[in-house]
């Protein structure tokens, strides 16, 4: 599905981490599991925490580049270069779509 919306580079990074998330959440548990492993139960508990905190900063990032006010965690820690980073690729890349 291809959309002409000037944020759709930010919205399908987000959807293709979210959907990753909902596929390892399983594959974390060591006892009990059922159905096909994909990944170890290792690697599938660090790619959650990974995204889990890049998908924050892209949340962040993306209520900025439409202008709102971003909800900042409090009980996580936010580094302002990686929401920056994120702000300069996907600003550029909705500017070239406009």
């Amino acid at each position: 599905m291809k959309t002409n919306s000037k944020y759709s580079k930010i919205r399908e990074e987000i959807k293709r981490l979210s959907q990753e998330q909902r596929d390892l959440k399983p594959q974390r548990k060591t006892v009990n599991f059922t159905g096909t492993r994909k990944v170890t139960a290792g690697d599938a508990a660090y790619s959650v925490m990974r995204n889990a905190v890049t998908l924050m900063h892209l949340f962040i990032a993306y209520a900025i580049i439409k202008g709102k006010e971003p909800i900042m965690p409090t009980k996580k820690e936010v580094f302002q270069s990686r929401i920056d980073g994120f702000v300069k690729t996907y600003s550029v890349q909705t500017e070239e779509a406009a």
